[in-house]
Protein backbone atom coordinates (compact mmCIF):
# COMPACT_ATOMS: atom_id res chain seq x y z
CA UNK A 1 0.00 0.00 0.00
CA UNK A 2 2.01 2.87 -1.32
CA UNK A 3 0.04 5.56 0.52
CA UNK A 4 1.37 4.48 3.92
CA UNK A 5 4.04 1.91 3.13
CA UNK A 6 6.48 3.01 5.83
CA UNK A 7 3.83 3.11 8.54
CA UNK A 8 2.39 -0.28 7.61
CA UNK A 9 5.85 -1.83 7.42
CA UNK A 10 6.53 -0.51 10.94
CA UNK A 11 3.28 -2.06 12.18
CA UNK A 12 4.18 -5.41 10.65
CA UNK A 13 7.71 -5.38 12.09
CA UNK A 14 6.31 -4.65 15.56
CA UNK A 15 3.33 -7.01 15.22
CA UNK A 16 0.84 -4.17 15.52
CA UNK A 17 -2.52 -4.90 13.91
CA UNK A 18 -4.07 -2.34 11.60
CA UNK A 19 -7.12 -1.81 9.45
CA UNK A 20 -7.26 0.18 6.23
CA UNK A 21 -10.06 0.72 3.76
CA UNK A 22 -9.60 -0.40 0.18
CA UNK A 23 -11.53 1.27 -2.63
CA UNK A 24 -13.64 -0.94 -4.86
CA UNK A 25 -12.09 -2.16 -8.07
CA UNK A 26 -12.94 -4.74 -10.72
CA UNK A 27 -10.80 -7.47 -9.16
CA UNK A 28 -12.27 -6.99 -5.67
CA UNK A 29 -15.79 -6.95 -7.10
CA UNK A 30 -15.11 -10.28 -8.84
CA UNK A 31 -13.71 -11.83 -5.65
CA UNK A 32 -16.66 -10.67 -3.54
CA UNK A 33 -19.41 -11.34 -6.10
CA UNK A 34 -20.46 -14.54 -4.30
CA UNK A 35 -21.28 -12.63 -1.09
CA UNK A 36 -23.07 -9.88 -3.01
CA UNK A 37 -25.23 -12.42 -4.84
CA UNK A 38 -26.03 -14.30 -1.62
CA UNK A 39 -27.07 -11.07 0.10
CA UNK A 40 -29.26 -10.08 -2.85
CA UNK A 41 -30.93 -13.51 -2.83
CA UNK A 42 -31.57 -13.36 0.92
CA UNK A 43 -33.03 -9.85 0.56
CA UNK A 44 -35.32 -11.01 -2.24
CA UNK A 45 -36.64 -13.78 0.02
CA UNK A 46 -36.99 -11.85 3.29
CA UNK A 47 -37.37 -8.22 2.24
CA UNK A 48 -35.17 -7.40 5.25
CA UNK A 49 -31.89 -5.50 5.17
CA UNK A 50 -29.03 -7.98 4.74
CA UNK A 51 -25.36 -7.66 5.57
CA UNK A 52 -22.91 -10.44 4.63
CA UNK A 53 -19.29 -10.61 5.67
CA UNK A 54 -16.42 -12.55 4.14
CA UNK A 55 -12.66 -12.67 4.30
CA UNK A 56 -9.92 -13.60 1.87
CA UNK A 57 -6.25 -12.98 1.17
CA UNK A 58 -5.68 -10.08 -1.21
CA UNK A 59 -2.69 -8.28 -2.67
CA UNK A 60 -2.69 -5.46 -5.17
CA UNK A 61 0.05 -5.71 -7.77
CA UNK A 62 2.07 -3.06 -5.94
CA UNK A 63 2.03 -4.94 -2.60
CA UNK A 64 4.92 -7.16 -1.63
CA UNK A 65 2.70 -9.65 0.20
CA UNK A 66 -0.95 -10.50 0.55
CA UNK A 67 -3.01 -9.30 3.49
CA UNK A 68 -6.20 -10.62 5.02
CA UNK A 69 -9.10 -8.66 3.56
CA UNK A 70 -12.57 -8.48 5.07
CA UNK A 71 -15.58 -7.78 2.90
CA UNK A 72 -18.84 -6.30 4.05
Amino acid sequence: MAFAAAELAWCERHEVGYIVGIAQNKRLNEITAQWQQAAEKQYAISGEKVRWFGEFHYAARSWQQAAMAHHR
